[in-house]
């Protein structure tokens, strides 16, 4: 029998995409691709039975960097280089 180890710890609740999504209006051009990976995202982020407040999103510089605002998790928005 495998035993499995989780480092990050789970959660019992049963969260959804809107659980995810923040209040912030999002700010990218239609048609831009970044729409398509921040409901990647979005959908992916409950599947994964991680607690809110273990997922951090990390980016640096650019319209695709404004993500950590466009979801509700811990969130860290750098200079560039440095995400």
């Amino acid at each position: 029998m495998k035993m499995e180890k989780h480092f990050v710890p789970k959660t019992d609740t049963q969260y959804t995409k809107a659980d995810f999504t923040s209040d912030q209006m999002v700010k990218w051009c239609p048609g831009c691709g970044d729409h398509a990976i921040l409901a990647a995202l979005l959908a992916t982020f409950p599947k994964t039975g991680y607690k809110k407040e273990n997922v951090c999103m990390v980016s640096g510089i650019g319209c695709s960097s404004r993500i950590p605002y466009y979801v509700d998790t811990y969130g860290f928005h750098s200079i560039h280089g440095r995400a």
